[in-house]
């Protein structure tokens, strides 16, 4: 009974001694493969981690990974500094009684516009000048007092806050900083015409001057911006300053209509769009205009 067993045992060692050098061969046949395979895979797999991961060309040669702006150029536009001194005629939580205010002021002809900023509340402040000399404030300050108006001097250190604005196109923002550049110096300069003759009111012939200097840049350059290729990301920005740039266009337009006509009102409604562009350039560097 054991021998049976024993021969048994010899016949399949035997037999599996025959079949491994089959077994070797196929087994190194199956490691050849999958390595092969492995291979061939990898390689797949590394072209389409590749091909995924590369940044594509935009058709103005900059670069982009899954269609987003490779390179979005950070620039800080730091315009002319200056204080200027704000005649103001009451600041109110209650914007209806800050508007009575200002329609009483115009009744009176005096220049008024009424400015709201936040944050939360906002104040509603009555504006009635700005001027870049302190003395020609208080001129303009004594005939407030004199017509029965509460008066408060405040000084406002213009572009206190530079703001950074961004866009993909480096040309495109080296040419919006020479604009706001534009802007900001006939803000300064206008701010220093009014009260150098004594009074808070404007000179004439000093005004006629020193428009033959500053009113062609100023159209030209709001000219330039109408036309530009103004790149996707930076269509709020561009707007912003192109609104800016209209609301010197109609304080131009009212200066140049003073110098023509020599009539108050227009002098008037000259010093309120200056108020307004002003308040709204200092928006514009300060934190609420930032992007």
């Amino acid at each position: 009974m054991d021998f049976p067993r024993t021969r048994r045992t010899r016949r399949s060692t035997s037999s599996g001694a025959m079949r491994s050098p089959m077994a070797l061969v196929l087994a190194a046949c199956v490691c050849i493969s999958a390595v092969a395979a492995g291979m061939w895979l990898g390689k797949y797999v590394y072209r389409a981690l590749l091909v995924a991961g590369r940044t594509s060309e935009t058709p103005d040669g900059s670069s982009a990974l899954d269609s987003r702006p490779a390179t979005t150029e950070t620039w800080s536009v730091l315009p002319p500094g200056a204080e200027l001194w704000w005649v103001q005629a009451g600041a109110f939580l209650d914007l209806a009684r800050a508007e009575t205010v200002m329609t009483a002021l115009q009744a009176k002809g005096f220049p008024a516009s009424v400015s709201s900023r936040g944050p939360s509340p906002v104040l509603h402040r009555v504006r009635v000048g700005v001027f870049a000399r302190r003395e020609a404030a208080q001129v303009l300050a004594q005939e407030l007092r004199l017509a029965a108006f509460e008066v408060y001097l405040g000084e406002l250190p213009l572009n206190a806050h530079p703001v950074t604005i961004s866009a993909t196109d480096r040309g495109y923002l080296e040419e919006l900083a020479h604009a706001l550049e534009v802007l900001g110096g006939f803000v300064a300069d206008q701010c220093t015409w009014w009260g150098q003759g004594g009074g808070w009111s404007l000179g004439r012939d000093q005004v006629r001057a020193a428009l033959g200097v500053v009113a062609p840049s100023i159209r030209q350059t709001h000219l330039e911006l109408a036309g530009k290729q103004v790149p996707g990301d930076a269509a709020a920005l561009h707007q912003r300053v192109t609104a800016l740039f209209e609301v010197a266009l109609r304080n131009l337009s009212e200066l140049e209509a003073f110098v023509e006509r020599g009539e108050r009102s227009h002098m008037v409604r000259a010093m309120t769009e200056l108020m307004q562009l002003v308040d709204q350039y200092d928006a514009f560097w300060s934190s609420e205009g930032a992007d």
